[in-house]
């Protein structure tokens, strides 16, 4: 090869690799720019959820607070409750016991009227006997 020919050759392969090593670089320049884009979009997103992630503590913590409030009522109520259904059994148990002394007491009252009608019925009766004994009998 001539001198000539070894420079233009040469020349030709040098502007050869120059144009594919400036493809390349473009090339990797929009790669560059869709991985610094989709790294931001990445980042935007981690700070999105780092946000949601706070409000989610925040919510939380919220939450636990009124739990804690709710099984406190929940024990007292329980409490109340268990003393309402301890006063209702001690209720119903004086209620039983006034509805026997009751039943006794209309046994008796009906006993002592079936007494004073078989008394009156008596009175009648010497009555019809001796007036005078009515008087002195029936009026006491």
């Amino acid at each position: 090869m001539f001198p000539e020919e070894h420079v233009a050759f040469t020349s030709w392969v040098f502007r050869s690799v120059c144009w594919q090593l400036c493809a390349e670089v473009a090339s990797l320049g929009s790669e560059l720019s869709l991985a610094q884009g989709e790294g931001q979009k990445s980042e935007a997103a981690l700070e999105e959820a780092g946000r949601g992630r706070a409000d989610l503590a925040r919510d939380k913590a919220a939450l636990v607070v009124q739990l804690t409030a709710s099984e406190r009522e929940n024990s007292a109520l329980s409490e109340e409750l268990a003393a309402f259904r301890s006063e209702r059994e001690s209720l119903e148990t004086g209620l039983f016991e006034v509805q026997q002394q009751l039943a006794q007491v209309e046994s008796r009252r009906d006993h002592l009227e079936a007494e004073n009608q078989t008394l009156s019925a008596r009175c009648e009766t010497a009555a019809g006997e001796n007036p005078e004994q009515q008087k002195t009998s029936c009026m006491s």
